[in-house]
């Protein structure tokens, strides 16, 4: 009897390897290894698999050009499909996406047949249990299992409800953060067998109506936390109330703001359109609430967790937030604390080749988050460093360095007052002077007695000998590359 053909699976980290591609060209083994935190081999011998499976599925296999690797488009929309057809390993992530979504929407769960839908064993459907129990229990909630019923959720109504919005919320940030791999796992075809694709962009432009018609400029990851809300709604339609309020409404204009939405989701206009939110006015007039920038202000303003960590930053690296960076940045800590909760990964490499200095700064970032209990994936880590350097640098010049001379080789100084508008832009409090290298002499500087000074294309020295001046070349192509020709004047 001829035996039966084994076909190749891609592995969990064949598909990570496939979504880094998706998301980033021109790599080298190195990139890809250092984003999935795995070995340069394992990552080449990864390839071999994907190369392999790409051959028996008549795609092209990726080819390493100059020490690089691309996914071409083609491949990237003729291999989803494939992926759907059991060509895949469901990694034990997706089991878990896929289980606990099922159990938020109905508040039970049916183990018939998933081991024939992930195509695994009942001892690996039992440990994959055993991770959903853990993972409940932090929540405190637990389940219940019945003879001949089912396994049903159980705990307090109110945890049942965040929890759900939050996993509702991770569900949006993975679609987001990784399109690829929205394609082909089997919680979207779950997701979209309850929230039909019409609907679900009913309910992404009800968001936008929301956040237009209060005018709240919100960014993305708030917005998504409405969006988040509403889909549940949706999902839910018999929802109860939560019952317990937090003290933050308690306060007369939080209480006002949270009226007026109120009063617009109770409307008949808007009942008229969207029905089934006619039981849930208060968890959406709540989660508005809450994300108002002047509430979410006071929110964080009562967050001592944030507060310390804002005040130990300060005090190691020596400078001080502005307002609006601090409350940015707290909203991206928040963000990138429920991303690793909640292991919430997007293959990007934005953190490659960075500096000594960022990296000093991440570090210490990373030791005094880990320090108040807070952790973050390392991806998350980067933009809240450059906001911390961003600050830094901008608390020094205020503070120390407020006398900068920019000596331009022009007569009419157009390239140095393009430099004097690109500082005054990201910082205040400076006093800036813009000379033509024409009209002065080494005694003019002397007199004029800079902090620093920035000069344009031209051999400072054999114009002005004998300055002893900290001072910076800025090119024409280079003075938009942010702020770090500033690093130099070790600020």
């Amino acid at each position: 009897m001829e035996g039966r053909i084994m076909r190749t699976l891609l592995k969990k980290n064949d598909i990570n390897i496939l979504k880094y591609l998706s998301h980033n060209n021109n790599v080298s083994t190195k990139d890809i290894a250092q984003a999935i935190n795995k070995s340069e081999t394992c990552i080449r011998n990864s390839i071999k698999n994907i190369n392999t499976f790409f051959e028996e599925n008549n795609l092209t296999p990726l080819e390493r050009i100059d020490g690089k690797y691309n996914l071409s488009f083609n491949i990237s929309n003729n291999l989803s499909p494939l992926l759907l057809k059991d060509s895949i390993e469901i990694q034990a992530k997706e089991r878990f996406n896929y289980l606990m979504f099922e159990l938020i929407l109905t508040e039970k769960l049916n183990l018939n047949k998933k081991t024939s839908t992930f195509n695994v064993t009942r001892k690996t459907l039992s440990l994959d249990l055993e991770e959903i129990k853990n993972f409940l229990a932090q929540k405190d909630l637990y389940l219940e299992s019945i003879p001949w019923k089912g396994i049903y959720l159980k705990g307090d109504q109110n945890n049942k409800i965040i929890l759900s919005i939050k996993f509702l919320l991770k569900l949006i940030l993975e679609k987001e953060f990784n399109p690829f791999s929205s394609e082909i796992n089997k919680t979207e075809k779950l997701y979209h067998q309850y929230l039909p694709i019409e609907i679900e962009k009913k309910l992404f432009n009800l968001n936008q109506i929301i956040l237009k018609k209060y005018n709240l400029n919100i960014g993305t990851q708030l917005s998504n936390v409405l969006l988040a809300v509403l889909i549940y709604c949706y999902l839910k339609k018999d929802s109860y109330i939560l019952a317990e309020e937090d003290p933050l409404f308690s306060l007369k204009n939080v209480k006002e703001i949270y009226n007026s939405y109120f009063s617009f989701f109770c409307s008949e206009e808007f009942l008229k359109e969207y029905p089934f939110f006619h039981k849930n006015s208060h968890i959406l007039s709540s989660t508005l609430t809450r994300i108002t920038p002047e509430i979410l202000k006071i929110d964080i303003t009562n967050d001592n967790i944030m507060n310390n960590i804002i005040s130990n930053l300060e005090s190691n690296l020596n400078f001080k937030f502005t307002e609006s960076s601090n409350l940015y940045f707290i909203q991206l800590l928040r963000v990138g604390n429920f991303k690793y909760k909640y292991n919430i990964t997007h293959f990007n490499s934005f953190f490659e080749d960075i500096s000594e200095q960022d990296k000093y700064i991440i570090d210490k970032l990373n030791s005094i988050l880990i320090k108040n209990n807070i952790n973050l994936l390392y991806e998350d880590l980067t933009l809240p460093a450059l906001i911390i350097k961003h600050n830094i640098v901008k608390y020094k010049i205020q503070t120390k360095q407020k006398h900068i001379l920019i000596l331009d080789r022009f007569l009419d100084c157009w390239l140095g007052n393009l430099i004097q508008n690109q500082l005054l832009n990201n910082f205040e409090h400076l006093n800036i002077a813009v000379k033509s290298i024409y009209l002065l002499n080494s005694e003019d500087i002397l007199l004029l007695n800079p902090d620093f000074i920035i000069y344009t294309d031209f051999e400072f020295d054999n114009f002005f000998p004998n300055i002893n001046i900290k001072k910076q070349q800025c090119k024409y192509d280079n003075i938009f590359k942010n702020i770090n020709y500033l690093e130099d004047f070790e600020l």
